[in-house]
């Protein structure tokens, strides 16, 4: 109800109060049921209108910018600042320090001569050199040291197998099927493989 027609309304119901209108109730009556309508006009449309176009808002507007907001964080930020993460670990510390890890693998290597024989393959041993100019070398390899994708290299880096032998045996593990190889000629080298079980020439 606009403002003019509440003062309209005022002054009709003191217009009837002073003059007292014969058969029109009284003000105190008008005013009452002016005042309910009134009240039953806020109560019944102005407030549940008002409620449901808040209710709106926050349904159209609030919640679902909120969940957009978060949902948008959480896609936007957080996974991939975790994927990322995850990624920065992998490229700059785990890859690497496998690679590191390999390599020093790789570098890992020793020098034995006659003095050392019999020698036992070790589980940090790579490749070995072998210098055979004082005598034979005998080189073992326990069924431990036979783990499924380990390689060994052995050479005679002395030049002298064709005169002093390396050979290369296991316990029970074999080397493409024979219990012992052995180098013979100067220069000589093998690399193997194990498969898990026994050791293969590659």
């Amino acid at each position: 109800m606009g403002i003019l027609s509440q003062v309209k309304g005022h002054a009709i119901v003191e217009h009837i109060k002073e003059h007292a209108i014969i058969g029109v109730p009284d003000g105190g009556e008008i005013t009452s049921e002016i005042g309910a309508a009134l009240i039953a006009y806020n109560t019944a449309v102005i407030v549940p209108e008002i409620d449901a176009a808040l209710i709106a808002y926050n349904t159209a507007t609030i919640i679902p910018e909120t969940a957009a907001t978060v949902s948008g964080f959480n896609t936007a930020v957080i996974i991939p600042e975790i994927d990322q993460a995850i990624s920065d670990y992998n490229s700059t510390t785990i890859i690497p320090e496998i690679d590191q890890a390999i390599e020093d693998f790789d570098l890992n290597f020793i020098q034995i001569d006659n003095s050392d024989s019999p020698y036992q393959v070790t589980s940090t041993d790579a490749t070995i050199f072998v210098t055979t100019a004082s005598g034979v070398v005998s080189i073992g390899i326990s069924d431990a040291q036979c783990v499924a994708g380990r390689t060994l290299r052995i050479a005679d880096n002395g030049g002298m197998a064709s005169t002093n032998s390396i050979t290369v045996s296991g316990n029970s593990t074999t080397f493409n099927g024979y219990d012992d190889i052995a180098l013979i000629e100067d220069y000589a080298s093998i690399e193997i493989k194990c498969d898990g079980t026994n050791w293969i020439l590659i």
